[in-house]
């Protein structure tokens, strides 16, 4: 896993300055990192499927990454708001709840 969590990212124009915020599903197979690159200074999340080591990144500019119970849904805080997103296909996705009780 060390190696998956590196500051090293070869696929980038510019270095990660290091991971601010990390999250692991509640079932262990996918980690959330949340990282602002030294260049453009533009936060990215990434999402790694533990399993396989395949990296994905999700969404636009985030501030805190964070998995749901249900490990299904991860949840981002962006400066819109809080958006929620499939983890394994990157697709955002509805609330999985609507109004309180």
């Amino acid at each position: 896993m060390q190696e998956l969590v590196s500051c090293k990212d070869t696929q980038a124009d510019d270095a990660p300055s290091g991971y601010d915020d990390l999250s692991v599903s509640r079932d262990g197979t996918m980690l959330a990192a949340l990282t602002t690159y030294l260049e453009t200074g533009r936060p990215k999340v990434h999402v790694w499927d533990l399993q396989s080591g395949t990296k994905r990144e999700i969404g636009p500019w985030a501030s805190v990454v964070h998995f749901l119970p249900s490990g299904q849904l991860m949840v981002r805080t962006v400066q819109e708001g809080v958006r929620f997103y499939d983890p394994t296909s990157g697709e955002e996705r509805s609330p999985p709840f609507t109004g309180g009780q």
